[in-house]
C-alpha cells in the first residue's frame, strides 16, 4: 500500500504536481528526522539536514528508478548526508528517551525503565557513527537487514555480524558502567564511616 501510494505521489510530482512533495514529506518526515537526529546527535543540526536530504531527493527524483523501494532509497540519502556531516562535526547526542513513548513516573517499574534508559542513552554516546546508524535503523526504526543493507552498501552477513558486534558493545559499557557506578558508591560509603578502631574512648564525655 506504501509502495503503491509513493509511485503515485513521484507520478504526480514528476509531472509538476508540487503539492505532492508535501505528501511525501509527511509520510516520511518523522522516520528520517528520527534517523537524522539519531545520527547527528542534536536536534538542531537534524533539521537542517533533514530540509537538505528532502530537496536531495526532489531535485534527484528523476533518478529513482524502482529497483528498490522508495522508502529504502530515501533513507539511504538521509543516511549518507547525516554519515558525512557527522563525520565533520563531533556529535552531541540527544537522550533517547526524548524519542520514546512517555514513561509514567508513579512506579518503581517506571523508575528502573528510566534508569535503564539513561545508561542506554549514555552508552550510545560511546558508539561510532556508523554504530549509531545502525543501532537507529534497525534497533529504533524496525528496518529489516534486507533494506539496510541497500541503504548503507553492507552485506547482510556484515550487517548481522555488526548489529552482533554492536549489541555485545552496548552490554558491555552499560555493565561497566554500572559496576563503575557501585564501586563509586561503596568508596563513598566508606570514606563517610568513620573508623572507630583508634578512637581515644577514654575522651568520650561521660553521662
Amino acid at each position: 500500500m506504501e509502495d503503491e501510494k509513493d509511485h503515485i505521489a513521484i507520478r504526480r510530482i514528476q509531472d509538476g504536481d508540487t503539492a505532492a512533495c508535501r505528501d511525501i514529506v509527511e509520510r516520511y518526515g518523522d522516520r528520517i528526522f528520527a534517523l537524522l537526529t539519531g545520527i547527528a546527535g542534536n536536534r538542531m543540526d537534524a533539521e537542517e539536514l533533514a530540509s537538505d536530504v528532502f530537496l536531495k531527493a526532489f531535485d534527484s527524483l528523476h533518478r529513482f528508478r524502482g529497483e528498490c523501494k522508495f522508502s529504502t532509497w530515501l533513507y539511504r540519502i538521509a543516511y549518507n548526508t547525516a554519515v558525512s556531516h557527522t563525520r565533520r562535526k563531533k556529535p552531541h547526542t540527544v537522550a533517547i528517551d526524548e524519542r520514546l513513548p512517555d514513561i509514567p513516573d508513579d512506579t518503581q517499574e517506571a523508575l528502573l525503565k528510566e534508569a535503564q534508559l539513561r545508561s542506554l542513552e549514555k552508552a550510545l554516546t560511546r558508539l561510532t557513527t556508523d554504530e549509531r546508524a545502525l543501532t537507529e535503523l534497525f534497533y529504533m526504526q524496525k528496518v529489516p537487514v534486507h533494506d539496510i543493507s541497500a541503504v548503507t552498501g553492507d552485506t547482510e552477513g556484515n550487517l548481522k555480524v555488526k548489529l552482533f558486534r554492536i549489541r555485545k558493545k552496548l552490554a558491555a559499557i552499560i555493565a561497566n558502567e554500572q559496576c563503575n557506578s557501585k564501586r563509586t558508591k561503596t568508596q563513598k560509603t566508606t570514606y563517610c564511616r568513620p573508623d572507630l578502631r583508634n578512637f581515644p574512648m577514654h575522651e568520650c564525655p561521660k553521662r
